[in-house]
């Protein structure tokens, strides 16, 4: 939240009723909403499961949080693995820094995917239009590339990587157009970090990426004054 202009930078809106879920031990949806392992099904929410989980407080000093999940019955249904994930907060000069960290408390091999989904309020303190801010990724000498989108019969990643039709090298200008097929998918090895900005305001949205190769967008294609994206 920015307290001195009194509006928020997450989406808090009912349109979409999360805010900055994270994902995990999945990101989007599998096909029939499940997987096999050693040969059993099991189901598989959209972006996995610790979204709608309770989290102990593991730690909390007013300036970093620090929140934990231990596998439970509920996470077994769809998981069949002992972990613990911790997720941290931490308020630094420079802003919000969010971290994750998984341990496997079993002997065989743990795969997961984990993310995050945060939802930024476009535009900015409703200055200006979704159409007037731009997308800039760090390095500034990136080539942009996607995964292909297949919409039928039902939207899903074809495994091809192609140019970013949107993007003007490391730039992309917003426009609901450029979501016909659904989410983006960027994949470029050394991202940095994602700037959103316009010439119409003088907040931005600056998100630090250091270990994360994937970088998603989507926005609910609507006509209002707020949307995500």
């Amino acid at each position: 939240m920015n307290k001195s202009g009194n509006f928020d930078y997450i989406w808090n809106d009912d349109l979409w009723p999360k805010h900055a879920p994270v994902l995990f031990p999945a990101i989007g949806r599998s096909e029939n909403d499940a997987y096999y392992y050693q040969g059993k099904e099991y189901e598989m929410p959209q972006h996995g499961f610790a979204a709608d989980q309770v989290f102990e407080i593991e730690d909390n000093d007013g300036i970093k949080l620090t929140l934990k999940l231990n596998a439970n019955e509920a996470t077994r249904r769809f998981y069949p693995f002992d972990f613990t994930l911790f997720v941290t907060f931490e308020l630094t000069d420079e802003g919000l820094v969010l971290s994750f960290k998984i341990e496997n408390q079993t002997a065989e091999q743990l795969s997961f995917s984990i993310g995050s989904h945060p939802a930024f309020n476009l535009p900015i303190n409703g200055e200006g239009e979704f159409e007037d801010y731009t997308v800039t990724f760090e390095p500034s000498n990136l080539d942009l590339k996607q995964y292909k989108i297949v919409k039928t019969p039902n939207p899903y990643r074809s495994g091809d990587v192609i140019d970013l039709k949107a993007a003007k090298g490391s730039q992309i200008a917003l426009n609901y157009e450029m979501f016909d097929d659904g989410l983006i998918i960027i994949q470029n090895d050394g991202i940095k970090g994602v700037l959103i900005s316009s010439p119409k305001t003088k907040h931005q949205i600056h998100v630090s990426l250091d270990d994360f190769r994937y970088v998603c967008l989507w926005t609910k294609k609507v006509l209002t004054q707020n949307s995500c994206a």
